[in-house]
């Protein structure tokens, strides 16, 4: 499955291509290997930064980034609405209203119980 350049970049498919270099240059700066001293972490930031590499090399040519396009979008299962509506906490527009439980065979775990509120 191909990497999704827009996430790796944080811009979406409508920004500008100034936008588009701005955001490789904040992240290029942010994740140059020479900023990290420990191995482990100079490892990782390394394969931080051919990633935003590849993401701004296909980004930034419009031919490339029209082919990626129109291989994505095909490719895309999950849309950001979809996603969204998934993971919402909130009903979706086609779920207005939370399902009745039936109460019919609820019963008290302790009997009944009757509280006097007038002492």
């Amino acid at each position: 499955m191909k990497k999704d350049y827009y996430k790796i970049l944080d811009v979406s498919p409508s920004d500008s291509p100034k936008r588009i270099k701005e955001q490789y240059l904040f992240f290029a700066h942010a994740w140059h290997p020479d900023k990290f001293p420990a191995p482990a972490q100079k490892a990782k930031a390394e394969e931080r930064m051919k990633e935003i590499n590849e993401a701004y090399e296909v980004l930034s040519d419009a031919a490339k980034k029209a082919q990626y396009d129109k291989e994505w979008h095909g490719q895309q299962q999950d849309t950001e609405e979809s996603v969204r509506e998934k993971w919402s906490p909130y009903p979706s527009s086609s779920q207005t209203t939370a399902p009745t439980p039936d109460v019919s065979e609820i019963k008290p775990a302790f009997g009944s119980v009757s509280v006097n509120l007038f002492l």
